[in-house]
């Protein structure tokens, strides 16, 4: 996925008062989101997983975990949750 942010040469100057490049820190930003939601995929699913009958073995790496939890035939995005709510 592609995503273009622009930031009009306004919030430019007031972010270079903190950042010293914009570029950089949104994608730290967005780097650290990512983690934040990974870690609460994983803390919510590793119990899931070791308790369904279904489950025999449960991948050693995050990214393989991450996989399997994305490859469960209930996973649901937060899209996906907000709809049944």
């Amino acid at each position: 996925m592609i995503i273009e942010i622009y930031v009009s040469d306004a919030d430019a100057q007031r972010l270079a008062h903190d950042i010293t490049n914009v570029g950089e820190w949104l994608n730290g930003a967005l780097r650290g989101k990512i983690a934040a939601c990974e870690d609460r995929m994983i803390k919510e699913w590793l119990p899931r997983l070791l308790k369904s009958e279904d489950v025999s073995t449960i991948p050693a790496t995050d990214e393989g975990l991450l996989e399997m939890i994305l490859a469960q035939p209930d996973y649901m995005n937060r899209i996906q949750r907000d709809l049944i709510l």
